[in-house]
């Protein structure tokens, strides 16, 4: 779902979605995380997009007090997803990320 985005319009489309839902679920008062593929919000356009877009969306997330977790993807991604991964984590401790053996 969401995974390969090409094109930074979309990619930030899909970010703010990501935080419209943080919002929807505290107003609503459910109990929800979010999890996302980093391929949907611009790691195919470059890893800093991703991350900037990462970060916004655990901040907001972090407001509501939820958890964002990261989707593993394709092999050939690993090394980048594990990346903004680690860093993102330095600022923003409602991240997890999902790893497949």
């Amino acid at each position: 779902m969401g995974e390969s985005i090409r094109n930074e319009k979309d990619a930030n489309e899909a970010t703010a979605e990501f935080m419209n839902f943080a919002r929807a679920v505290k107003k609503d008062h459910l109990h929800s995380s979010i999890s996302l593929d980093l391929s949907h919000i611009g790691l195919l356009i470059s890893k800093e997009l991703a991350m900037g877009n990462l970060k916004a969306i655990c901040e907001e997330a972090g407001k509501m007090n939820q958890e964002v977790i990261i989707s593993m993807e394709g092999t050939n991604r690993t090394d980048s997803i594990l990346e903004v991964y680690k860093e993102t984590l330095k600022t923003h401790k409602n991240l997890g990320i999902t790893l497949q053996a």
